[in-house]
């Protein structure tokens, strides 16, 4: 039964290899830059709140989460690993045309086909 866990494992590997591969290879394919810190519509500035200084409240975090969607795609959540932002799931976002509507959230998280986005936060409740 291990082997058959072991052989699952490597395939699993191997999918997620493949699909770098393409993201990084194709030229369509969506890349995300994200900056914290830049005042929005609804003044959001924070990744990490619980930083213990601004500099630190304005980074996001190693294994951070943001769902990105776009015109006529499926959500895609990118995770940032070191300094990339990495899509989940086997799918990544594609340039379609010169000028597309993009929406994300943040923090979202990505449970094999379901991604979230928390309704409620800790330091909120009252």
């Amino acid at each position: 039964m291990s082997l058959a866990a072991a052989i699952l494992a490597l395939s699993a590997c191997s999918e997620s290899d493949d699909i770098l591969s393409s993201f990084h290879s194709d030229p369509n394919a969506v890349h995300i830059t994200a900056e914290v810190g830049k005042a929005s519509a609804d003044g959001f500035t924070r990744s990490n709140p619980l930083g213990a200084t601004a500099e630190e409240q304005q980074k996001f975090n190693d294994g951070d989460e943001i769902s990105v969607k776009t015109d006529g795609q499926e959500a895609v959540t990118y995770k940032l690993v070191g300094s990339e932002w990495q899509p989940q799931g086997g799918k990544f976002l594609k340039w379609e045309s010169e000028t597309m509507n993009f929406t994300a959230y943040y923090p979202a998280s990505y449970t094999g086909g379901t991604i979230t986005q928390p309704t409620a936060y800790p330091d909120e409740a009252s």
